[in-house]
């Protein structure tokens, strides 16, 4: 009975955070923030990820657009490339989703080594035995 008290909890708090922001972004700027609910599958799904001991996709994926992101920069400021402009894409654009991958790397490894147990892959089917066998 406390599980389902603190999974009811826990889902009104989400649905209340939700409901908040869409109010917040709509009385600020007068437009319906439609992939809002998008951001928080991606949110959910990359918690779920970490859960089960792996690296999110969308970590990576932010180290992939942070790269397209520099290269526009670049491509944008090519008549007035100067090294303070240069340098400042590139912390922003490369260094700093890197180091965020690095943090989410570096936490799963040394969880996994405070843990005291190994994530074992999934174990295989057992074999299904066949009339013969069952006859026997």
């Amino acid at each position: 009975m406390l599980f389902l008290l603190q999974d009811g909890i826990t889902n009104g708090a989400i649905y209340a955070l939700l409901g908040l922001a869409l109010v917040l972004v709509f009385a600020v700027t007068r437009v319906i923030l439609i992939p809002q609910g998008e951001f928080v599958t991606y949110g959910a799904l990359s918690y779920a990820m970490l859960a089960t001991g792996q690296v999110p996709g969308t970590a990576r994926l932010a180290v992939a657009m942070g790269v397209v992101a520099f290269g526009l920069d670049l491509f944008a400021g090519r008549r007035s490339l100067r090294l303070k402009l240069v340098a400042r894409a590139a912390a922003i654009n490369i260094v700093l989703p890197v180091a965020i991958l690095a943090l989410i790397v570096t936490a799963m490894l040394v969880w996994d080594h405070y843990d005291g147990k190994k994530r074992a892959a999934p174990a295989a089917r057992p074999r299904r035995k066949s009339a013969d066998t069952i006859v026997r």
